[in-house]
């Protein structure tokens, strides 16, 4: 899988061995359905890159949940962590979709 913040980083040069370096420390992760990677208001803790399943971004408000986008594989969030900010939303694993019922 090509992730577009990295494949535009590795073409030019010297930034190769930097890439690299964040490659290798990178940790795989496995989220639950409905587990809350990064809570709205927190620093992050890493950056973030999808490689399989869908995540919400979502917004926690008193007695409900709205969701604003969602996240694919390639797609990558927790950028906040480059900056010092605090996530200004929640995301979340998206529970895998039921297959469409097979006709009678």
């Amino acid at each position: 899988m090509q992730v577009p913040l990295f494949t535009k980083l590795v073409n030019k040069g010297p930034r190769r061995s930097l890439v690299c370096a964040l490659l290798a420390k990178m940790q795989p992760m496995i989220a639950v359905p409905e587990d809350i990677i990064l809570a709205e208001g927190t620093e992050p803790n890493g950056l973030y890159v999808l490689t399989s399943g869908k995540c919400h971004v979502i917004d926690q408000l008193e007695d409900d949940t709205e969701i604003l986008n969602y996240f694919v594989p390639g797609d990558f969030f927790g950028d906040e962590i480059l900056s010092g900010a605090v996530a200004k939303h929640s995301v979340s694993a998206r529970p895998p979709r039921s297959p469409p019922p097979l006709p009678p």
